[in-house]
């Protein structure tokens, strides 16, 4: 492994590894003959693509202390035992490095940095399954998706504005309990906030402390309890359903 120093993080850009165009259709599955997308994922060409895209993002080293420069001839030589680990399906990614960068317009943002080769690894999942599924989602829809940016989905919206439209139906209150756990940032903040909301003493320190993701966290139990459905509708935030369910019972 590679002695992980005090190297500046770098994020590398979303629309890079997440958003860029996939090396595979699924024409390619059809026509290359491959038995399964497992095999796809796995083959000499997709993971060489997926190592050249990890190599070009670059970034800061996860908590291993590898970096993207020393990431190619670490895999010329273990390759077989993670490849081994993920077919018998025991390859597990490792916890993120947690660390705080600042804000352009000041404040400080808190940053997920994954090892080099899990990232090889995410990439090469997602060349294959990108091309399957990406057809299928709504035109609305612009997050982690090739060719989209937060930039357009802001100007979408500005033009929904336009055009009269008053009204935003957000179907998934997980996702909104997401967005405002992501809001309190701190550990001091989140721990208060959740006190007030009801939480015990001892889980509002667990989980302020929590190093899961913010969706796994926006699911547990704790925070539907904290932010439970009249919280949304004291905003003004309706729920949709209940009006559905009584229209469609009228």
């Amino acid at each position: 492994m590679v002695p992980q120093g005090e190297e500046p993080v770098h994020p590398a850009e979303p629309s890079a590894e997440r958003g860029g165009r996939s090396a595979y259709s699924m024409e390619d599955v059809h026509r290359e003959g491959c038995s399964s997308l497992w095999e796809l994922m796995l083959s000499k060409e997709n993971l060489l693509v997926a190592l050249n895209r990890v190599e070009v993002n670059g970034g800061a080293p996860g908590v291993d202390g590898m970096t993207t420069a020393g990431l190619r001839p670490w895999v010329a030589v273990h390759w077989p035992e993670v490849r081994a680990e993920l077919d018998a399906g025991i390859y597990r990614p490792a916890p993120v490095r947690q660390v705080i960068i600042p804000k352009p317009g000041g404040g400080e943002r808190l940053l997920g940095v994954p090892r080099v080769l899990d990232r090889l690894v995410q990439q090469a999942v997602a060349q294959v399954l990108v091309p399957l599924f990406d057809p299928e989602f709504s035109g609305s829809s612009f997050g982690f998706r090739p060719g989209r940016s937060a930039h357009q989905a802001v100007r979408v919206a500005r033009r929904a504005v336009e055009d009269g439209n008053r009204w935003v139906v957000e179907w998934l209150h997980r996702r909104m309990r997401q967005i405002r756990w992501k809001e309190w940032k701190r550990y001091a903040a989140k721990r208060r906030i959740l006190r007030v909301l009801g939480i015990g003493e001892r889980a509002a320190r667990e989980w302020a402390a929590s190093s899961k993701g913010y969706w796994r966290i926006a699911g547990s139990v704790v925070l539907q309890r904290a932010l439970p459905d009249s919280h949304w509708e004291d905003l003004g935030l309706r729920m949709l359903k209940p009006t559905w369910q009584r229209l469609r019972s009228a």
